[in-house]
C-alpha cells in the first residue's frame, strides 16, 4: 500500500511539473508565478512548505527565498458544513447554543485552516478558526514522500546533501506541528495581548479559550482594511504617518523589549480600524529572541553603523558563530566591505533587512550557521520594510522609530526585570553597573548571601565572564537607543 501511494505522489508530482514546465525559465517573474502555481497546485502542505522556507536562506539560497516570499498563503475554502461540524465536536455542543448566527462562507482560508464569522446572542462577532479536516495525516503523508524522495536522491547524487533536504524536513515537521495546534497559537495570541495590553500602538484580539481546542480557536472579530489600501485609508482621514510610526514603535518593541516578534507581518496580517488603529491578527509565526542572541544582534548593529567593525568581527567570534580557526582580521575585512556601501547613504536609505541578509551571505562564505531566528527576523524586517514603504515611499521604519526606541529600552519595566535578573547572577559586578536596575535593594540584599559565597567558592570565572557578557549585552541594548535616538 506504501508502495502504490508513492507511486501515485510522483505521478502527481510530475504532472503538476509538466503543468508548470515554465518553471525553469530564465525569466524570473515568469519563474516566480510557475513555482508559485506549482505549489498551489501541490496542495495545502506544499503552499506551507514554501511558505516556511522563504525565511530560511541559508537552506535553499537567497534567489529561492526570494521567490518563494511572493506565495500568499491562500487557498479555496472547504465546506461551511463540515466547518461546524468540526466547531460542535470539538466544544462538545450545537453551534447554535453558542452562536445563534454562524457564516458558512469562510471570510479567509489558508493551508492549515480557515476563519468563519459568528455571533453570540448579544450581537458580539467573534472570527472562529478551523483546521482543514484530517490536515496533520495529510501533511504527515506528504512529508514522509517527501523523506523518501530525499533520501533516493542523495543515494543517486550525494553532493545533493549540501541542500540538507532531511535536515530541512525535520524543520518543517517541527514548525508545521505547531501551527496544526490552534492551542499554540492561542497562547502565542494571549502572551502578545499582554505585551501591548494599553492599546496604545496595537489591538489585539481577545482569546476565548472556553471556546478554544486544539482544532478551533475563537478570539473577537475586528473589522478594519489592509495596511497596503492606501488611497482608501486616506480617504477615510487616517493619518497614514502616525500609523506608520506606530507600527514602526511596536515592532521594535516587539524585538527589544519582549524578545518576542509577530514573524508574519505581511500587509493582509496589518489591519487599520476606523480611528486608525492598528490590529494584528493571524499569530501561527511567531520568532523569539533570546537575550544572548539580543545582545549579539545589539553588538553587530552598533559596530555598522558606528563603524567600528573590529566590534562586529568580535562579537561573531565572541558567540562562537564563526570558528577559531578563522582570522578575525580577515573576517572583519569582509565585515567592512558590507559596512562601507551603507555609510555612503544617508540613514533613511539605509534597509537594516538587507543590511542583514548580506551579513549572513558572508557568514555562508565563512561556513557559518545563522540562527534560524535571526534569519526569521530578517525575512519579517524585509516584509514591514516594504509594507511601510506603500505607506510612505520614503519610510524607514528604523529611523523614524529611533526615538521610541530609546524610551522604550531604558522605561519599560520588563527590561528592569531582565537587568535585575542579570545583576542578581554576577554578585561583584553589581557595584559596577548600579545605574542598570534601579530600585533592587531589596532584591539584591535576599540572594547576597548566595552570590557571595559563589564568590568565595571560585565558582568558576567562565560563570563571571558569562555574567559579564550578559550586562553587558543589556548595555548593548541601551547604547543602541541612544545611538540611533541622536
Amino acid at each position: 500500500m506504501a508502495f502504490f501511494r508513492f507511486i501515485y505522489k510522483s505521478l502527481i508530482l510530475l504532472r503538476a511539473l509538466i503543468r508548470h514546465r515554465y518553471l525553469f525559465s530564465e525569466n524570473q517573474s515568469q519563474k516566480t508565478k510557475e513555482l508559485c502555481g506549482l505549489l498551489y497546485d501541490l496542495g495545502p502542505f506544499y503552499v506551507k512548505l514554501g511558505q516556511i522556507l522563504s525565511t530560511r536562506p541559508d537552506l535553499i539560497g537567497e534567489d529561492l527565498a526570494h521567490i518563494l516570499s511572493d506565495l500568499q498563503d491562500r487557498l479555496p475554502a472547504f465546506s461551511g458544513e463540515v466547518a461546524r461540524a468540526i466547531i460542535e465536536r470539538e466544544l462538545k455542543q450545537p453551534l447554535a447554543d453558542i452562536f445563534p448566527v454562524f457564516q458558512k462562507e469562510a471570510i479567509a482560508a489558508a493551508s492549515v485552516a480557515q476563519v468563519h464569522l459568528a455571533e453570540d446572542a448579544a450581537g458580539h462577532k467573534f472570527a472562529i478558526k478551523v483546521l482543514r479536516p484530517e490536515i496533520e495525516k495529510r501533511f504527515a503523508e506528504d512529508v514522509r514522500f517527501l523523506r523518501i524522495l530525499s533520501k533516493i536522491g542523495l543515494f543517486i547524487k550525494p553532493a545533493f546533501k549540501r541542500f540538507k533536504p532531511l535536515e530541512t524536513l525535520d524543520l518543517v515537521q517541527d514548525m508545521i506541528r505547531v501551527e496544526t495546534n490552534l492551542l499554540m497559537e492561542a497562547s502565542a495570541l494571549s502572551e502578545f495581548g499582554e505585551n501591548f495590553k494599553d492599546g496604545s500602538l496595537y489591538k489585539i484580539p481577545a482569546v476565548h479559550w472556553d471556546l478554544t481546542s486544539q482544532r478551533v480557536l475563537t478570539i473577537d472579530y475586528v473589522e478594519g482594511i489592509s495596511i497596503d489600501e492606501v488611497d482608501e485609508l486616506r480617504a477615510r482621514g487616517i493619518d497614514t504617518a502616525d500609523v506608520l510610526k506606530r507600527l514602526s514603535v511596536g515592532f521594535f518593541r516587539q524585538i527589544f523589549e519582549f524578545g518576542f516578534f509577530h514573524a508574519d507581518l505581511h500587509p493582509g496580517n496589518i489591519l487599520i480600524g476606523s480611528k486608525g488603529e492598528i490590529y494584528l491578527i493571524d499569530f501561527g509565526i511567531m520568532g523569539r529572541i533570546d537575550s544572548k542572541t539580543l545582545a549579539f544582534l545589539a553588538d553587530v548593529l552598533i559596530g555598522f553603523l558606528t563603524r567600528d567593525y573590529a566590534k562586529v568581527a568580535k562579537a561573531h567570534f565572541k558567540s562562537q558563530i564563526v570558528s577559531p580557526l578563522y582570522s578575525e582580521d580577515l573576517f572583519m575585512q569582509a565585515i567592512r566591505s558590507i559596512g562601507e556601501t551603507v555609510h555612503q547613504r544617508s540613514l533613511k536609505e539605509i534597509s537594516i533587512a538587507k543590511l542583514l541578509a548580506q551579513l549572513f551571505q558572508i557568514t555562508k562564505e565563512f561556513q557559518m550557521e545563522v540562527q534560524p531566528e535571526l534569519l526569521l527576523l530578517q525575512k519579517t524586517l524585509l516584509i514591514l520594510e516594504a509594507t511601510s514603504r506603500k505607506l510612505d515611499p520614503k519610510a524607514n521604519i528604523w529611523a523614524d522609530a529611533s526615538g521610541e526606541i530609546k524610551k522604550s529600552l531604558m522605561q519599560h519595566s520588563k527590561l528592569k526585570n531582565r537587568a535585575k535578573r542579570h545583576l542578581q547572577e554576577i554578585g561583584d559586578f553589581i557595584t559596577v553597573l548600579p545605574q542598570l536596575a534601579d530600585k533592587v535593594t531589596t532584591t539584591l540584599q535576599r540572594f547576597e548571601d548566595e552570590n557571595q559565597m559563589l564568590i568565595h567558592q571560585k565558582k568558576s570565572r567562565p560563570f563571571l565572564k558569562y555574567a559579564g557578557l550578559s550586562a553587558f549585552s543589556l548595555a548593548s541594548g541601551y547604547f543602541l537607543a541612544l545611538y540611533f535616538s541622536t
